[in-house]
């Protein structure tokens, strides 16, 4: 199934991203979506991947992300991405609450926004695991 997703995203590349320099962050030619904060304070970052399902609407011509900084209410990000882009990374600086919004543009009309918002701790200290679940691998039958 992985390599479908590879091929997928392969056949179906997003857009170039072109002309990227808002409020310190830039693309640096990145077909892969990804954007990085300018670190000139020496402050340390987060790199934050923001996933989505793209909408099923077939006359999506695009799709703006826009990552607003809910401290002063500064974007961070406010990029256009292609129909069929699922996820962006980009880089939010330590101790910073944001607002990721994500929504589908058909040419005329833009949808409501699908939204989350993120905050990124102190990053002076790891930061703890994530994700942790657990699954049986196996059923033993211990008959005595």
């Amino acid at each position: 199934m992985k390599w479908f997703v590879q091929l997928f995203r392969w056949f179906f590349k997003p857009r170039k991203i072109e002309n990227l320099t808002l409020w310190g962050v830039t693309a640096d030619n990145d077909s892969n979506n990804y954007f990085y904060f300018n670190k000139e304070n020496n402050m340390k970052v987060a790199r934050i991947e923001a996933a989505w399902v793209p909408s099923v609407s077939a006359d999506v011509v695009s799709q703006m992300l826009v990552v607003m900084n809910e401290s002063d209410g500064v974007p961070i990000v406010d990029i256009t991405l292609s129909a069929e882009a699922d996820s962006a990374v980009f880089e939010v600086p330590e101790k910073t609450s944001v607002t990721i919004s994500v929504s589908a543009f058909d040419g005329t009309y833009t949808s409501d926004p699908a939204s989350l918002t993120f905050s990124v701790e102190d990053l002076t200290k790891p930061l703890p695991p994530s994700a942790v679940s657990a699954n049986i691998v196996e059923v033993i039958d211990t008959v005595s």
